[in-house]
């Protein structure tokens, strides 16, 4: 059976009747306003479900990539025979890092399926397979290879042309044939994202702007979506990923109902061991003590996005770690070496000279999408680097973490700093790696692994305006950095030391470290 990204539920009245009685008597959180650490937070978690799975669908590798995990020795290809098949597949192929020359054939299968001429001109329906679906993922897919540098060349205007024109009167849009619905017209939304607002579509930004009036009518007083009287968790993502796609703040006020946002909404259907449920309601169907996959990678796929800030669709997928380059100590950088420079520094004339230095050596590099300077790095990132400056050789070994898995690309980076203890993670016996590293915990992790050197001795003396807020752990690393000259804190004087590290601010860390 052809497996899409719309669900329907169709059940008996005496259900429906009795579903919709249980609801009443069951008690349903009170969404308040998502903040980013718990965006975080529950990717964190996520990720740690994630990685205890021996194997990944298409989606999951989608998910998983777009969060800078390497995912290709998990990655499980399915075969293909329409078109909304072929799509998912080069999504995957390209997330898992499959062989470049078989999803160019797998391209170049889906292009051939194109109509191009009748009332159908421009869809890709083929065969027994004429729903939406099959055209409005093939947009997606064809848009998200071209991003990511395969040769894509198809008829875009006419499948474009042909999604708007199946728009029903309401706004709403019937991928799957089964009626108009939440999942369908978020889909066709991430299909035409990149023509919204653009010069010359506005024909299409009507349509768009139609649509999202659709979604709104649609949302329930829980902020989140869902179908046939009933909230669903991949409803909710979909709407999440179509106006990420969109440009717009999922959490913005106008998306909010009741005080509730949709953000609270999805996260209320996460568990306690980082997977997502269907319902919190035991049924015939539906066992909420046990993961559901579908649930689970909707929910990856669109913590994704919040977590980035942008559309996986609409951007060239990260590097595994961000990180790059080959390991050993760079020494200084040769001022005769070819310069390396990137298009989003803007801003950043503070940390250009470092970014683009470290970049000549290796030591770091871009993503797709320039630098990232302003983008937080995690713990794993910050932990890599700084064992990349030090020159050290990375080892297997047990790393200590229960949420440091062996197929991890930073297990040894972390079992080489636990071994050297450099690292002792939580009370809980996880490392959190994939969670935004502060500004006290940076300058711990760097006074472990670069200590002071004996005429360096700190002096006990802290210089920050604010610090009377670092805590006593990170007192005497925040001070002897500082001290150092290695850490300088903002124009104000202040340290901000609960504050994230970002990739800028990392990088010229890196910088002061070298030529120290």
């Amino acid at each position: 059976m052809l497996r899409i990204r719309s669900k329907k539920w169709v059940f008996c009245c005496s259900w429906v009747l009795l579903i919709i009685f249980c609801s009443l008597l069951v008690y349903t959180p009170v969404a308040t306003a998502a903040a980013a650490g718990d965006i975080q937070n529950s990717m964190d978690k996520l990720l740690g479900y994630y990685n205890r799975e021996v194997q990944c669908n298409e989606w999951e590798a989608l998910g998983l990539r777009w969060a800078g995990v390497e995912c290709s020795s998990k990655y499980t290809p399915e075969n293909a025979v329409s078109a909304s098949d072929y799509a998912r597949k080069i999504m995957g192929a390209i997330a898992g890092r499959q062989d470049a020359t078989g999803i160019q054939d797998d391209i170049d299968t889906l292009i051939g399926m194109q109509k191009t001429a009748g009332d159908t001109k421009g869809s890709f329906i083929n065969g027994a397979n004429t729903s939406l679906n099959q055209t409005i993922w093939a947009v997606i897919a064809l848009d998200f290879a071209d991003i990511n540098g395969f040769t894509v060349n198809y008829q875009r205007d006419d499948a474009v042309s042909y999604i708007c024109s199946n728009q029903d009167a309401g706004g709403g849009f019937d991928e799957s044939g089964w009626g108009v619905d939440v999942d369908s017209t978020a889909h066709a939304l991430i299909a035409l994202s990149s023509d919204y607002q653009q010069p010359g579509k506005d024909a299409i930004t009507t349509t768009i702007n139609s649509a999202l009036a659709y979604l709104q009518g649609q949302q329930m007083d829980t902020g989140g979506f869902g179908g046939w009287g009933s909230e669903s968790p991949d409803t909710i993502a979909a709407v999440i990923e179509a106006l990420m796609a969109l440009g717009i703040d999922p959490s913005g006020k106008e998306w909010c109902k009741n005080g509730n946002n949709m953000i609270n909404s999805l996260l209320s259907y996460q568990s306690s061991k980082g997977w997502f449920v269907l319902s919190w309601e035991a049924l015939a169907w539906n066992d909420p003590t046990v993961p559901n996959q579908m649930s689970t990678y909707h929910s990856l796929l669109a913590l994704g996005d919040l977590a980035r800030g942008q559309s996986k669709y609409s951007s060239t997928l990260p590097e595994i770690g961000d990180l790059g380059g080959s390991g050993g100590n760079p020494g200084t950088v040769d001022p005769g070496q070819q310069q390396v420079s990137f298009s989003d520094l803007a801003g950043f004339d503070w940390a250009r000279e470092a970014i683009e230095s470290l970049a000549v050596k290796g030591i770091i590099k871009g993503t797709g999408d320039g630098y990232e300077p302003a983008r937080n790095i995690s713990r794993a990132e910050m932990l890599a680097l700084l064992l990349r400056i030090q020159g050290i050789n990375l080892e297997k070994g047990d790393s200590g973490f229960t949420d440091v898995m062996e197929n991890d690309w930073f297990y040894t980076v972390i079992a080489t700093a636990g071994k050297q203890g450099w690292v002792s993670g939580y009370p809980d016996s996880t490392f959190k790696p994939y969670a935004h590293i502060s500004r006290n915990e940076a300058a711990c992790l760097i006074i472990h692994i670069f200590p002071a050197d004996t005429g360096e001795a700190f002096s006990g003396k802290v210089g920050f305006s604010d610090q009377e807020n670092i805590p006593a752990w990170a007192w005497e690393a925040a001070g002897s950095l500082q001290q150092r000259g290695i850490i300088s804190g903002y124009p104000d004087g202040s340290f901000r030391g609960e504050g994230k590290l970002t990739r800028a601010e990392a990088a010229v860390i890196m910088y002061k470290l070298i030529r120290k």
